[in-house]
């Protein structure tokens, strides 16, 4: 369905509702709870237009105590907002209307900019395969398309918004970029992707904030569990490793997942395991390792109930549960 959007060039709204499965998370660094909503109803609202980014909704885990958490959004990055988002783009680059759309609820905004499968180019540069093109984007020319959000994000926000997380995410999805013969990157090659992401592409954003309105960069991975075009869960966990250990010496010591704990890695993929993908797998992609914080995708009542049915084997596996799942509904608005 992601795939299909953006090569539409759909502008596509998720509506996401709050299920949370418990009061209080556990540190995942040990010392303190990570307070969290009871189970809610979130308030629908659209997002973009035929010239936007094709937009997914879902929880903020920025909402630390009960109450109904607003919804955040996640943008598919096209390839022509390339030429569309250079250094001083304002409203003729999809991504800044976007950022200067953004709303600021009260527990802060959540944002993922999803800029596809990972990749290297003819020089074993890595990056990803942008929505909608064939070729690889470094991950050094991926960040003046996340400057140009925040650039949209500032002009309608102050220093008296509530802080908000912008995740700057790929995928485990193999890729079909020219230069990354039969598609799939080696164990190796998937390691040196995931350094690749925080030292060169989420890190430099983040130095770079300006502007009044407080934000926090994070890594974000839409890992699926699947079988066929994706990579299963050992490739997939030497990428969040390797991002891991590439962001250690920038996290703080305590894991809160939420507020201001810059450079954490977002899993907003599914839980349906199959390719291989046990239960262990899934929890570690999205809880277990250390750098990692669960943003659960959930279309339907099934997947939450597959979430919840991790958090009960967390429990009874003396593993820390991990945070929310929640349901939607899919409005895509066509265009162009």
């Amino acid at each position: 369905m992601r795939r299909f959007l953006a090569a539409s060039a759909i502008a596509s709204t998720v509506f996401l509702s709050s299920a949370l499965l418990g009061p209080t998370l556990p540190s995942a660094g040990g010392g303190g709870e990570v307070s969290a909503p009871t189970p809610t109803l979130s308030r629908e609202r659209g997002r973009g237009s035929a010239a936007s980014a094709a937009a997914e909704v879902i929880p903020s885990p920025n909402v630390a105590s009960p109450g109904i958490p607003a919804p955040a959004s996640s943008d598919y990055v096209l390839g022509s907002f390339v030429a569309q988002c250079g250094a001083q783009a304002t409203s003729g680059c999809p991504l800044y209307v976007d950022g200067a759309n953004q709303t600021a609820p009260s527990g802060g905004a959540l944002t993922v900019l999803d800029f596809g499968a990972p990749c290297f180019d003819a020089n074993t540069v890595y990056g990803t395969q942008l929505f909608n093109t064939s070729s690889c984007t470094t991950d050094d020319q991926l960040i003046p398309l996340a400057q140009a959000w925040l650039r949209g994000y500032q002009s309608t926000h102050g220093s008296s918004t509530p802080l908000a997380l912008l995740a700057l995410g790929t995928s485990n999805s193999q890729t079909g970029a020219a230069t990354v013969l039969g598609g799939a990157l080696s164990t190796t090659q998937m390691q040196a992707s995931g350094q690749a992401w925080f030292t060169n592409f989420v890190h430099p954003v983040a130095a770079a904030l300006s502007g009044a309105a407080p934000v926090v960069v994070w890594g974000g991975d839409d890992i699926e569990h699947s079988t066929g075009s994706w990579y299963g869960p050992s490739d997939s966990k030497a990428w969040v490793d390797a991002y891991g250990t590439a962001a250690t010496g920038s996290l703080l010591s305590t894991k809160r997942c939420a507020g201001n704990d810059p450079f954490r890695l977002a899993d907003y993929g599914d839980n349906a395991p199959s390719g291989g993908w046990t239960n262990d797998d899934v929890y570690y992609v999205a809880w277990g390792a250390p750098v990692a914080c669960a943003v659960p995708e959930i279309y339907i009542p099934t997947m939450a109930q597959e979430w919840g049915a991790l958090n009960q084997w967390a429990q009874a596996n003396a593993r820390h549960r991990s945070p929310s799942a929640a349901r939607c509904h899919e409005v895509a608005k066509g265009g162009g």
